[in-house]
């Protein structure tokens, strides 16, 4: 009996699902560095392909069309910074392999002593290397596994860490391209505790780094996407469900609306966080260059939120 790519999303929701998303709050890894995503939301797992796809959707970097290098920034406020860079390379017409490195940090925080003079310059920093394996065993069906290395640096601890991304991405009708991808999973510690990815936190101590037996734990996600790729006037539209532990889903859509064959615009998001963007292609002789962006409102401010990429394929 053949099993229809439709239904693999549907068993693997469930295997997801059971994994228990029950409390937590949100962390570093749930802003995405992404213009297209800041525009379109979770939706933007169905549609995201190649090396960008190793951030969000590691299914989608089976579909890249060739070698492919991703680089991004965010402009925050308040001395903080969001990069992130992606590569992927196609294994044959069925598989891929990617990589992903995203950095977020708070810098030049004035440090100071009980009398209030200035000490030093302090940071915080936070790492994440992601190494994908994408499969598609048809045209129609893709799965994808990434394993996530973290490592977070202050003045006074530094914490390291591991987490696990699984995505599926399936064309389930003319046009329509559902996805789902599990967020920040974890295993089960031998001692009972649950699900999900864990910051393991070490303490300075005179030049020493001594163990301390405090585990903060990242807060696994279920997400889930819709794009629907063939309507009229050339639209695409996405809709998106991001359930993260303990809080309330988050609900998104956007469109793309295609101008020409080298300007795509963009508008959707969160409803409390909507975005708008666009893409610019611009080809030359021996590879083709993306650049990407979008504007949003902040997420602790009201500034504004700048996001820009640019990727290319050789």
């Amino acid at each position: 009996m053949r099993c229809s790519p439709f239904l693999l999303v549907v068993l693997l929701s469930l295997v997801l699902a059971s994994t228990g998303w029950a409390q937590g709050s949100s962390d570093f890894l749930y802003f995405t560095p992404d213009p297209c995503a800041a525009t379109l939301g979770e939706g933007a797992a169905a549609l995201r392909s190649g090396a960008v796809a190793a951030l969000m959707n590691p299914a989608g970097v089976a579909y890249g069309p060739g070698k492919e290098l991703y680089l991004s920034h965010v402009f925050l406020t308040l001395d903080r910074r969001l990069s992130a860079m992606a590569f992927s390379i196609p294994m044959g017409e069925r598989a891929a392999l990617g990589l992903g490195v995203m950095q977020a940090a708070i810098t030049d925080i004035d440090g100071r002593d009980l009398n209030g003079r200035h000490t030093e310059y302090l940071s915080d920093t936070r790492n994440v290397a992601s190494f994908i394996f994408s499969f598609k065993p048809t045209e129609q069906f893709s799965l994808g596994l990434s394993f996530r290395a973290l490592f977070r640096n202050t003045a006074e601890e530094d914490a390291s860490g591991v987490a696990f991304d699984i995505g599926s991405r399936a064309l389930v009708g003319k046009g329509i391209v559902v996805a789902m991808v599990g967020h920040n999973l974890g295993l089960t510690h031998p001692l009972g505790r649950p699900y999900g990815a864990y910051w393991s936190w070490n303490t300075k101590y005179w030049g020493d780094s001594l163990q301390q037996q405090k585990d903060d734990r990242i807060p696994p996600s279920l997400g889930l996407s819709v794009a629907f790729t063939r309507l009229p006037a050339r639209l695409r539209a996405v809709m998106g469900l991001l359930k993260i532990e303990g809080e309330t889903a988050r609900v998104s859509g956007g469109l793309e609306f295609p101008v020409d064959e080298r300007l795509l615009l963009r508008l959707g998001g969160e409803p409390d966080s909507p975005g708008i963007g666009f893409r610019f292609v611009t080809p030359l002789p021996y590879a083709v260059f993306f650049f990407d962006y979008a504007y949003g409102k902040g997420d602790i401010t009201e500034d504004p939120i700048h996001r820009v990429s640019v990727s290319t394929r050789f």
